[in-house]
């Protein structure tokens, strides 16, 4: 699962993805009208935008049976994570990676937290 509000790093997560050969589907989220610095304006749209991933999470980890581990990868905005954090009891195994938006880290992904 990929969700984004900043510009595009989806092929960022395709080139990460190509390091974990156990994933076998892509699934990308994005707000209406695609990733921007202002797709997120406020937390309400955070709120339903996260309600939303966790329901396609919940469908992947319901069809998984449990057996997989979902990959989340995440550009957005804090109050995106953390209601999509809130919703974590609603899907299996999972870890979480954080894109480098500052450049500290070459501008790509790293993982941030596993939950087993």
């Amino acid at each position: 699962m990929a969700t984004a509000t900043l510009p595009s790093p989806f092929r960022c997560v395709r080139k990460y993805l190509a390091k974990i050969p156990e994933v076998r589907t892509l699934v990308i989220a994005q707000p209406t009208g695609g990733p921007s610095g202002t797709s997120v304006k406020c937390g309400h749209p955070a709120f339903l935008l996260a309600e939303r991933v966790a329901s396609e999470l919940r469908s992947l980890s319901a069809a998984a049976q449990g057996r997989g581990r979902i990959h989340i990868f995440i550009a957005a905005p804090n109050a995106f994570v953390l209601f999509l954090g809130q919703n974590q009891s609603a899907f299996s195994r999972c870890s979480v990676y954080e894109f480098d938006c500052e450049g500290r880290r070459g501008r790509t992904y790293s993982l941030g937290l596993s939950i087993d």
